[in-house]
């Protein structure tokens, strides 16, 4: 092959890289140009966190200004799975949702550090501006005993979707104030504070 028709090969493979490249993109951006996304991820969240005792509402276990304890805590972590689902409307739920508290503090002989897995759904509304997406969750742990209901939140996340929108990575870690409730028949009977850094990872 002569060095004109390579350089001619040449530049037609690199337009058609290119215009491949312009197309990759297409399809992701409503009439306005905004990023938009919907459908099912499954969800990994991996989580830190600091809590205080349970008290009688409203709780008082960190300074709301400066974050400090006013009360012992005690550290943990977490694991959970789920599905995570956004909607076009601008909603978010996560489904199935099944989590594993791991407790630092129980390391003595005849303590559980580990406790029974938990099931919960939340539910919230997402926004996205280029391609970093943000919502706010508020989650209801599913309880045995009838007529009791547990709501964590806020819990506040933040991260960014991938080109092809399959995988959004997501972090908590502003360090804001999340409340744990417990109502009984609709009345909030306790309610403990608690800090957490989070991470999520949604795969389509």
């Amino acid at each position: 092959m002569d060095r004109r028709k390579l350089s001619v090969l040449c530049v037609s493979v690199l337009a058609l890289a290119l215009s491949a490249g312009s197309g990759y993109g297409s399809g992701e951006l409503d009439e306005e140009g905004l990023l938009q996304i919907s459908g099912d991820y499954r969800v990994v969240i991996t989580q830190t966190c600091v809590r205080t005792p349970y008290q009688p509402p409203p709780a008082a276990g960190f300074d709301p200004n400066t974050r400090q304890l006013l009360m012992d805590g005690e550290m943990l972590t977490a694991i959970g799975s789920g599905l995570m689902r956004f909607a076009e409307d601008g909603t978010v739920q996560v489904l199935e949702g099944v989590q594993t508290e791991m407790s630092l503090d129980q390391l003595t002989p005849g303590k559980s550090p580990i406790a029974p897995p938990a099931q919960f759904t939340c539910s919230g509304n997402y926004t996205i501006q280029d391609r970093k997406v943000a919502f706010s969750l508020s989650c209801d742990v599913i309880v045995p005993q009838p007529g009791v209901k547990v709501i964590v939140g806020p819990q506040n996340f933040e991260g960014y979707i991938d080109r092809r929108k399959r995988s959004i990575s997501l972090t908590n870690i502003a360090g804001g104030i999340q409340s744990v409730t417990v109502s009984i028949a609709g009345t909030p009977m306790q309610e403990r504070h608690r800090i957490c850094t989070q991470h999520a990872l949604a795969i389509q």
